[in-house]
């Protein structure tokens, strides 16, 4: 599998997410209240899941748009 410079930015977005206990709490708050409610939690999980990707590629570009700032032409 060919890793790129995006997919690895990405990837540590998503960890950095991922390590914060305040957003882990949010997720895990969100999902009891779907339970509660009698709602789909994996459709919940999908739309998460979905924007959670979309959200570390948009910093994985800022990333790169600031690296190419720095690069000679």
């Amino acid at each position: 599998m060919d890793i790129k410079l995006r997919d690895y930015f990405a990837g540590q977005c998503l960890a950095g997410m991922l390590a914060n206990p305040e957003f882990v709490k949010l997720v895990v708050r969100e999902r009891k209240q779907l339970i509660k409610d009698g709602l789909s939690v994996e459709k919940h999980c999908e739309a998460n899941q979905l924007w959670h990707a979309e959200t570390c590629y948009q910093f994985a570009d800022a990333m790169l748009k600031e690296r190419e700032k720095d690069m000679p032409m």
